[in-house]
C-alpha cells in the first residue's frame, strides 16, 4: 500500500485536528491507526479517513510509539502537523 504524506495546518492551536487515534507500541497486534476522524475538521479537509494507519508524526516512525507518546506528538500546540498515512 503507498504511503501518502498529509501536512494539517490549523489556524490555532486550540482548533483540534479532528482525528480519533487507536494502537501503538504498547498494543501488540494494534499499530497506529486512525480510529474516527470528525466531519468538517481539519483532517477530513485533507483526506484522512478512519482505519489509515499512521507510519509517521512529524518526524518520528510511530513503530516505536506507544499510544500515550503518540498521542502527546498530536497535542503539541503547533499549527501544523505531518504525518505520513498507509
Amino acid at each position: 500500500m503507498p504511503i501518502i504524506n498529509v501536512r494539517l495546518m490549523r489556524p490555532r492551536p486550540e482548533t483540534a485536528w479532528g482525528i480519533t487515534i487507536i494502537g501503538g507500541k504498547d498494543q501488540p497486534g494494534c499499530p497506529l491507526q486512525v480510529s474516527k476522524v470528525t466531519p468538517g475538521s481539519t483532517a477530513q479537509s485533507a483526506g484522512v479517513r478512519a482505519g489509515d494507519k499512521i507510519t509517521r508524526i512529524d518526524f518520528k516512525m510511530t513503530d516505536i510509539l506507544d499510544h500515550d507518546d503518540a498521542q502527546m506528538l498530536f497535542d503539541k500546540p503547533e499549527n501544523q502537523l505531518s504525518i505520513a498515512l498507509e
